[in-house]
């Protein structure tokens, strides 16, 4: 039997970040493949496959609740998403680790304040490692 993942452990430059439930998703920048066919002459054909390294970015997107810790963490990591390194963002559950290098919001986060108040937050980054 395996369990499935379903609580991760968030942190943002080594600092745990509670998330709210079931929002966290990421691709982990393998980027894509273009598949092409030409003819070879005689009714046979070659098929060619290249990378499109534009594609090659990861990204990492979570929610949080409107805390006003939780947005000035937004808007701490906005500042940061300026600089050249970026931040670092590592999940975990289980057995199962990725870390993102480089990363920085890439949305500008509308803030919600109220009873269901949120902010979701968008990064794109390095391939993941």
């Amino acid at each position: 039997m395996a369990r499935g993942l379903s609580n991760p452990t968030v942190s943002v430059d080594d600092e745990v970040v509670a998330i709210e439930a079931n929002s966290l998703s990421f691709n982990e920048g393998a980027g894509e493949m273009n598949v092409r066919t030409q003819s070879a002459g005689g009714g046979a054909i070659e098929t060619v496959v290249t990378e499109d390294v534009s594609t090659k970015r990861a990204m990492v997107k979570f929610g949080l609740l409107a805390t006003s810790r939780n947005l000035d963490l937004v808007t701490q990591w906005q500042e940061r998403s300026r600089s050249l390194r970026g931040v670092v963002i590592r999940v975990s559950d289980l057995d199962f680790t990725r870390s993102f290098r480089g990363s920085r919001i890439i949305n500008d986060p509308e803030r919600s304040i109220g009873p269901e108040g949120r902010v979701e937050v968008e990064f794109n980054c390095n391939p993941a490692g």
